[in-house]
């Protein structure tokens, strides 16, 4: 259930970045752009690290799951075919 938690917290981070991204197109004005155009980017840039962090541990994750179910399949497939 964590796992696909975390699917759906990288997606919903994801979709935070697109607004995010409008919001970031409609405030600049040019330098030194406005406080909140300016606060808009560094938050951009921090999602871009949770998300990048996010989707390295649910790839990680699931790698783990499928040499884990991998192996077990082995194992059975070694059982069986000693007499």
């Amino acid at each position: 259930m964590i796992f696909l938690s975390l699917i759906v917290a990288g997606f919903a981070l994801s979709f935070v970045w697109l607004a995010l991204n409008v919001i970031r197109f409609y405030t600049y004005v040019g330098e030194p752009g406005p406080v909140l155009h300016v606060f808009v980017v560094r938050v951009q840039e921090s999602l871009v690290w949770v998300i990048g962090t996010l989707v390295v541990v649910v790839s990680v994750w699931a790698l783990l799951e499928v040499a884990g179910w991998l192996g077990a399949k082995c194992r059975q497939a070694l059982k069986g075919s000693n007499p």
